[in-house]
């Protein structure tokens, strides 16, 4: 009954991965949208991202058979690298407003973008692969804090 719903495999995978990450947007927009300086809305991105961890480390199965199938059918890796270049995108122009306002070191915005998204993808990956290995929580608020501090106009 539960696969009428969906029309294949990769219609499902598809589903929740789009579900997770239009949950992770509206929370990353909503960050975006905030009043404020820069520095403050990205240690509230460093507050949310230490939840992550938790929200996907029960469906780990899940996560790696998408990935697996990703790298094989174009279609998927399409619908992948989609939200991934969003985010990008979206970090790249709020370090941008963080230069211009003159909170954040002058550094090339998307450069710095592909960073912070690079942390928390492999921060996920990490954590989903040792999920009892280590606070992964506490480890990704550390690492992204490293990373503000980086960034931060002395």
């Amino acid at each position: 009954a539960f696969y009428h719903h969906f029309g294949s495999k990769q219609a499902l995978f598809l589903a929740l991965f789009e579900q997770w990450l239009g949950e992770l947007w509206a929370s990353i927009g909503n960050i975006d949208a905030a009043d404020g300086p820069v520095p403050a809305q990205l240690a509230t991105l460093a507050a949310m991202i230490q939840d992550i961890p938790a929200v996907v480390g029960h469906q780990v199965p899940i996560f790696l058979e998408f990935w697996t199938q990703a790298a094989r059918q174009p279609e998927l890796w399409q619908a992948t690298m989609a939200p991934y270049h969003a985010y990008r995108d979206l970090f790249a122009a709020l370090i941008a407003r963080g230069v211009a306002e003159g909170s954040l070191r002058p550094v090339d915005p998307t450069a710095a973008a592909h960073v912070v998204v690079s942390l928390g993808v492999g921060l996920l990956l990490q954590a989903l692969l040792d999920a009892q290995g280590i606070d992964w929580g506490k480890v990704s608020q550390q690492s992204l804090q490293i990373l503000l501090d980086g960034l931060a106009r002395p």
